[in-house]
């Protein structure tokens, strides 16, 4: 069982002004790399399509096909801060794609009625 069991698709979100989810581009199935060996070893920022679990060829849990379908939407802002997602529909209605998806924009219609 993966998250292609979800129907809909995913949408995540996330930001650089995040305090609270090191690193913030983990929340955008982001993640950390080693870059080098020994003490000259480094952490290095690596996006989703970098990381190990994108890339494992039996794609456990489902993120690769959700993407190569166009069912993993992932919104990204500079500028809103952790609790800034829930406190203010109107940061994550500017980012997110309308019109181009059906589902998405009858969510984001039935959201914006209790905004």
């Amino acid at each position: 069982e993966n998250m292609l069991r979800l129907r809909d698709g995913v949408c995540v979100i996330g930001s650089a002004k995040d305090t609270v989810i090191r690193p913030a581009e983990s929340t955008i199935f982001g993640f950390y790399k080693l870059q080098g060996e020994g003490a000259r070893a480094r952490l290095q920022l690596c996006m989703m399509e970098g990381t190990a679990l994108f890339k494992d060829p039996d794609d456990p849990i489902g993120l690769r096909e959700l993407d190569a379908k166009g069912k993993l939407v992932r919104v990204w802002r500079e500028d809103a801060g952790h609790s800034d997602w829930h406190r203010n529909y109107d940061i994550m209605l500017d980012r997110l794609p309308r019109g181009d998806d059906a589902w998405l924009q009858t969510k984001l219609d039935i959201l914006s009625q209790h905004i």
